[in-house]
């Protein structure tokens, strides 16, 4: 071994026609493995390939369907009433698309119709959910709990800036 060049035969990139290119030792390895090796066909199927099972040799499938397949294929077909597709109210009560309006006819409807009558026809909401005074007495007094505990906060000291305070400077 020869301590000039580089790899294991310290082969050292000079390049003629007598040379082999690449490192000698490599090569005459390389070259033994290949004249022994035994070589085996090649077979190009994939796993696909293998368990693949053509469709058109299959035997059409038993139609299994029964009275409920054709109830459901009527109800897509022919699709559901509005007022069951979106129903308002409460359940059992929901009322008839005539009983019932969107924001939009509420609001800016050709003939209004006043929000009272809404809520009464049919519903258990009822007007009383309309009041607002007791929304407002409810705000109230949650404004003065707020209020009451930041007071709260603010009038106790902690014992360490009490005792600073009592503490007579010079």
């Amino acid at each position: 071994m020869s301590s000039n060049g580089y790899g294991i035969s310290g082969h050292k990139n000079a390049f003629s026609s007598t040379v082999k290119v690449g490192n000698y030792v490599e090569d005459q390895f390389g070259a033994q493995l290949a004249k022994g090796s035994v070589e085996w066909p090649q077979l190009g199927r994939s796993e696909v390939q293998d368990h693949f099972s053509d469709p058109r040799l299959k035997p059409p499938p038993e139609d299994k369907r029964g009275v409920h397949h054709e109830t459901e294929a009527y109800v897509a077909q022919s699709g559901l009433s509005y007022s069951l597709l979106f129903p308002h109210g409460p359940s059992g009560k929901e009322g008839d698309s005539k009983d019932w309006c969107t924001t939009n006819q509420l609001l800016h409807g050709s003939n209004r119709i006043p929000t009272r009558k809404v809520f009464e026809n049919g519903s258990e909401i009822g007007p009383h959910s309309i009041d607002t005074r007791s929304k407002h007495e409810k705000s109230i007094a949650l404004q003065k709990k707020l209020a009451r505990e930041k007071r709260m906060e603010t009038a106790y000291v902690s014992s360490a800036h009490a005792s600073s305070a009592l503490v007579r400077k010079k």
